[in-house]
């Protein structure tokens, strides 16, 4: 691993730990968890020059054999920066090539107090397609 912080570039530690996990309690729910934290660090001082920690869950539930609603969800700290995204989505699908989707996404941004955590990105969207023929 390199550290582009220093000119000349230098060689860097590099740690990581990835973690994950799927569970399925009932037929229609599926539920995942992911972790993930990476840290690189100075390979003569061995000082942290970067980390990042992420932790996403995604939860599925089949309504039923056409409809079917999904979140995720992500929580990532890098930087001193602290932000968390979801991502909803229910979908119909009234063939495997045909169906109507709606979702947003969401970003939600630690600031500085009084503020706390804000949203500050939101997106809505409507997604309708069709096979027309064989």
């Amino acid at each position: 691993m390199l550290s582009f912080r220093e000119q000349p570039i230098q060689p860097s530690d590099f740690d990581r730990v990835f973690l994950w996990t799927s569970i399925t309690p009932v037929y229609s729910v599926k539920l995942e968890f992911t972790l993930q934290k990476y840290a690189l660090y100075d390979k003569e001082t061995k000082e942290k020059i970067h980390a990042m920690t992420m932790f996403r869950s995604n939860i599925n539930y089949q309504l039923t054999d056409w409809l079917s609603a999904r979140i995720i969800t992500d929580y990532w700290s890098y930087a001193g920066h602290h932000s968390i995204e979801m991502y909803p989505l229910i979908s119909f699908r009234i063939n495997p090539f045909s169906g109507f989707y709606i979702g947003s996404t969401h970003t939600i941004d630690r600031f500085d107090e009084p503020y706390g955590y804000r949203e500050s990105k939101r997106q809505v969207f409507v997604k309708f397609s069709y096979l027309i023929g064989n």
